[in-house]
């Protein structure tokens, strides 16, 4: 994680487009738009590419285990206006895993590999604005199916960002339903969210129908036109069981990043930091993104 720092560290992060001048209202564009949460409505069609690349993380017992420098989780997306106030995107997510695993026994060291890459779920959403953006404050309605293309080496993406779990559990098909409330300010960006995902098992085997939960807080600024700088915290977890601890029914994510505007891209970075049972696993994470208006 640490060379992908280095490699990405004169870049900004994410994607939703930008037009608006500093002092007049702020919009949401690939420059103030969301990094984990759900993005909304744009002007113009948007394609976006994020990789995140888990932290190194160690065990008392087993050991350490280290990553590749390409292992992580990747995320296509195309975010695409259908009318004056709805959208439709569709993210197509892949998992690949180069991990080395050192261990030390007897004052002796042992080291092994593993290998494994896959799709994930690919989800459609559709997202519409529900009231005027007349003033200051909007909420938008996203509804999304995600759908069960994931293959069986797809499941550590979950630890890369549990957030976006349904898309890396494969024979699962989720529904997912989420309310946001966005404010703008001259040079700010408030994004408010909440929703439950209802997963269905799609093979074999009888499970019940699952619930969860996912709530999230998004805060961006721009110093200048071209220059974005974001924080957002967000949770998720099992609404549906009962014999579950509070301390592992949600896991919650911090995000911190920024992004730069050249043209129609938007590269951009972000680090990521797990807490909860997810941080003992993964502890933190780095992502980087492009995004390109069409």
């Amino acid at each position: 994680m640490n060379r992908l720092i280095k490699t990405v560290s004169g870049m900004a992060v994410s994607v939703l487009l930008i037009s608006n001048v500093v002092g007049q209202q702020a919009e949401l564009t690939p420059l103030t738009g969301a990094l984990l949460m759900q993005r909304v409505v744009p002007a113009s069609p948007v394609v976006q590419l994020r990789f995140i690349n888990p932290g190194e993380a160690s065990d008392s017992f087993f050991g350490s285990r280290e990553e590749s420098i390409n292992s992580g989780s990747y995320r296509l997306s195309g975010l695409i206006p259908v009318g004056e106030n709805s959208a439709i995107e569709i993210a197509l997510p892949y998992q690949v895993r180069n991990t080395t695993y050192i261990s030390s026994f007897f004052g002796e060291s042992f080291t092994s590999e593993t290998k494994a890459s896959d799709i994930g779920n690919i989800s459609v959403t559709y997202i519409k604005e529900t009231n005027s953006k007349n003033s200051n404050l909007t909420n938008y309605l996203s509804l999304g199916v995600v759908l069960p293309t994931a293959g069986e080496d797809s499941w550590q993406g979950v630890f890369d960002n549990y957030y976006d779990f349904p898309a890396y559990t494969d024979e699962w098909m989720a529904f997912k339903g989420l309310f946001s409330i966005v404010k703008t300010g001259s040079r700010s960006v408030v994004i408010v969210e909440g929703g439950v995902d209802s997963w269905i098992h799609v093979g074999d085997e009888e499970e019940d129908v699952e619930f969860m939960g996912r709530y999230g807080v998004g805060y961006s600024f721009l110093p200048n036109e071209n220059i974005s700088l974001h924080a957002e915290f967000v949770g998720y977890g099992i609404l549906s069981e009962e014999d579950i601890g509070d301390g592992s029914r949600f896991q919650h994510q911090l995000a911190v990043g920024a992004r730069h505007q050249i043209g129609k891209f938007v590269p951009g970075i972000f680090y990521m930091k797990n807490f909860n049972d997810l941080g003992d696993v993964i502890p933190d994470g780095v992502a980087i993104e492009l995004s390109m208006t069409l």
